[in-house]
């Protein structure tokens, strides 16, 4: 019995013991977590660690001067340094810090190479630095660039601020007539004690800001009023504190600047016309607008209006002040932009500073090409024109077209409905040639058709002052009973030759057989009158008589000049 009651004593006892050293290794591993949660806010020394076969920089290698430093101050009163050595790593080149920000930006700076492998930065916030906690790692590099260490080693510090103003950066802009007003903080810690003065500069830069206005010392309310003493709009302008430390002879110690702008002033475009309204390129238009402003101090010859017309050639155009609140200017658009709709944009500025703009659309539109007149056959239209069919009708034209003439179309109508279209590609020099064998006679009116490089036509019809109305092709009647007349013509030709060739062979039948009668007749009564023979002579050569002579003389006379007969043709 009293060996079952030592056991179960001893069962309790070590089931008392588990849970009390389980309830010390859970709290000791939440105490670890939340240490490790805030691992960013403490610089905690860590054991190096290897990550991807990179070695981690040691904590006990890093050196920091401060934890928490004041912006504003001047020679580096409050400055954060690190120095980091860096041994531990083969072939080391250099290093950079890296600094995180509380507005989640960073930085990265090089970091000055000391001797035996130890590198140093000095990091001063300026006016404007972000407020807080700052995170830092450190990046170490060999020779040919390569990162030699994991980053997750990590230091920090904190930066604050003696002196604050309660600007809201929402309400930071203001306009001429306005009151800037708001409250300053200037927080004295050991071993300062501040006076300051403030005054508003146009820059932070010392050497070359402008003092613009003396709001006074050691105030904690601060009243400005905008007015023109700021020449310059649309522009950041800083109240700038100057603090001296009286327990360093007034020595001047810190300057804080605070940041805000003076907008443009307000004006209203009352007016915008376009004249004419409709826009043709190279063709002059004038832009009339009319400005009206909220604020009286502003400088009216500082006013002025500009226009740029998007793609085009008219880009920030500026208006003539006419002194009045009205601005004007001419403009054309060339011809090498195409005829279509295009976006305006109208500025109103100040001091050559924009303070408003109007954006709008206008159209602009094609030159219609400009037919002044044309001859046909070198007669003017203003005449009455007749042609004889089968003549040429010749066209020349008198037009022009400030983006270029394409072509012209011609068209004859005539009474009938018969059409007779011809075109013809534009030269200088072009002439139209219309073959009246191609048409039937009769009456045509004439219609002329120009169309430009953007394909708009224009056309001069019946009711155009210098236009013929008609032309008239005349019929040739004479050829149309030539073929009647040359039958004719031919048939009494073949009559009167047939009538001649039969009279001529009659007539030469008759001249051969009557010289033959005669000369029977004649031997007829030459035997009646025959006389007695004398006593014959001696022979001798026969001679002819002068008898037969005589009687064949007549014969010969007779056939040689036959007695000509006349007759008269009709």
């Amino acid at each position: 019995m009293k060996r079952k009651n030592t056991i179960s004593t001893i069962l309790i006892f070590s089931l008392l013991f588990g849970l009390f050293l389980n309830f010390t290794i859970i709290s000791s591993n939440n105490q670890t977590n939340e240490e490790n949660k805030d691992l960013d806010k403490l610089d905690i020394k860590f054991k190096p660690k290897m990550s991807n076969g990179l070695k981690s920089l040691n904590y006990s290698n890093i050196f920091r001067n401060a934890t928490t430093i004041y912006r504003g101050f001047l020679q580096d009163l409050h400055s954060v340094n690190f120095t980091v050595n860096a041994s531990g790593f083969l072939t080391v080149h250099h290093m950079n810090i890296q600094i995180y920000f509380p507005d989640n930006t960073d930085e990265t700076y090089p970091m000055t190479d000391l001797t035996n492998d130890n590198f140093t930065y000095t990091y001063t916030p300026g006016y404007d630095a972000p407020l807080g906690f700052h995170k830092v790692k450190f990046i170490v590099y060999n020779g040919t660039g390569f990162i030699l260490n994991t980053q997750t080693t990590i230091s920090n510090f904190t930066v604050k601020s003696n002196c604050l103003i309660g600007l809201d950066p929402e309400k930071s802009e203001y306009r001429r007539g306005e009151t800037l007003e708001t409250s300053l903080i200037v927080y004295d810690f050991v071993p300062y004690s501040f006076k300051w003065n403030i005054t508003v500069v146009d820059n932070v830069n010392e050497n070359i800001q402008k003092n613009i206005f003396n709001v006074g010392n050691d105030l904690f309310h601060i009243k400005i009023e905008i007015n023109e003493t700021y020449e310059q709009m649309n522009k950041n302008y800083f109240i700038k504190v100057n603090m001296t430390d009286v327990n360093n002879n007034y020595k001047r110690t810190a300057v804080a600047y605070f940041q805000f702008k003076v907008l443009l002033p307000v004006s209203i475009l009352t007016s915008i016309i376009f004249n004419p309204t409709s826009i043709f390129r190279e063709k002059s238009c004038n832009l009339d607008t009319n400005v009206s402003y909220i604020q009286n101090d502003l400088r009216i010859e500082l006013i002025n209006v500009s226009l740029t017309l998007i793609d085009t050639n008219i880009n920030d155009l500026l208006l003539i002040n006419n002194n009045d609140g009205t601005f004007s200017n001419t403009f054309s658009v060339d011809a090498t932009y195409p005829a279509r709709k295009y976006h305006y944009v109208i500025k109103t500025l100040y001091n050559l500073e924009e303070i408003e703009q109007y954006k709008g659309a206008i159209n602009v539109k094609n030159n219609p090409p400009e037919i002044d007149g044309y001859e046909i056959n070198d007669y003017d239209t203003d005449e009455s024109i007749s042609v004889n069919y089968g003549e040429d009708l010749v066209f020349e034209f008198d037009v022009s077209d400030i983006e270029g003439v394409a072509y012209i179309t011609l068209l004859l109508i005539n009474e009938e409905d018969d059409e007779y279209e011809i075109t013809r590609e534009y030269e200088s020099d072009l002439e139209i040639t219309v073959r009246t064998a191609e048409l039937i006679t009769g009456t045509w009116e004439i219609y002329v058709y120009v169309t430009d490089t953007d394909g708009e036509t224009v056309g001069l019809d019946d009711d155009f002052d210098t236009a013929p109305q008609k032309i008239t092709v005349i019929p040739d009647t004479l050829s149309n009973i030539l073929p009647w007349i040359m039958l004719i013509i031919g048939l009494i030709i073949g009559i009167l030759v047939g009538t001649g060739i039969t009279y001529y062979t009659m007539k030469s039948k008759m001249l051969i057989y009557k010289p033959e009668e005669k000369i029977e007749a004649l031997e007829k009564r030459s035997k009646k009158e025959k006389k007695p023979k004398k006593p014959e002579p001696p022979p001798t050569k026969p001679k002819p008589t002068k008898k037969l002579i005589e009687e064949e003389k007549p014969e010969k006379k007779e056939l040689r000049k036959p007695r000509k007969i006349k007759r008269k043709l009709k």
